[in-house]
């Protein structure tokens, strides 16, 4: 956070920026200054708290930790849609979508595994002629307990039932 601080403050931008949403906007987009016109749009939603600037609740960074931020939110190599979602929720600048897929998009690492988690076609599933002609049953744990449930395919109807132990033969007779 500090970090951050030290950073809006040496930066330009965000110091203009910082006083247009304390000293208010002006009335009309072409009064307003060039170096903030890419948060005309966003005006209404910028706000300052303790020296940091925000958009709703995310931070609106300023450049010069922006390409540190996108290593920060692309380092678990989740793909473009999982990153932007995971910087959404925290940052904010203008074109930070375009910035993260540019990256996202030429991440070596992503490049050599993205053809070997190729999407699987939906396979779509017989609809049975009769209940419980066609179920389906799981094991999960719960509070500290197991349990089995089971669901027919037919009507939707599912059954919870309470696991002593997930030894096979206990499965097979709630099963029964």
């Amino acid at each position: 956070i500090e970090n951050l601080k030290q950073e809006l403050a040496n930066d330009s931008q965000m110091t203009i920026l910082k006083q247009a949403i304390l000293k208010g906007w002006p009335n009309e987009r072409s009064h307003c200054k060039k170096e903030i016109l890419d948060f005309w749009n966003h005006r209404d939603e910028l706000s300052v708290e303790d020296d940091l600037i925000f958009r709703g609740q995310t931070l609106v960074i300023p450049r010069g930790l922006r390409e540190n931020m996108i290593h920060q939110v692309h380092s678990c190599h989740l793909g473009v849609t999982k990153t932007l979602e995971r910087a959404k929720d925290n940052l904010f600048w203008p074109g930070m979508t375009k910035a993260i897929t540019e990256h996202v998009l030429q991440c070596q690492i992503c490049l050599t595994h993205r053809d070997s988690n190729a999407k699987e076609p939906m396979v779509a599933s017989e609809f049975p002629d009769r209940p419980y002609q066609k179920v389906g049953a799981d094991l999960f744990h719960f509070d500290g307990k197991n349990y089995r449930m089971t669901s027919d395919y037919y009507s939707r109807f599912f059954e919870v039932d309470y696991l002593p132990d997930t030894k096979s033969a206990t499965v097979i007779r709630k099963l029964q």
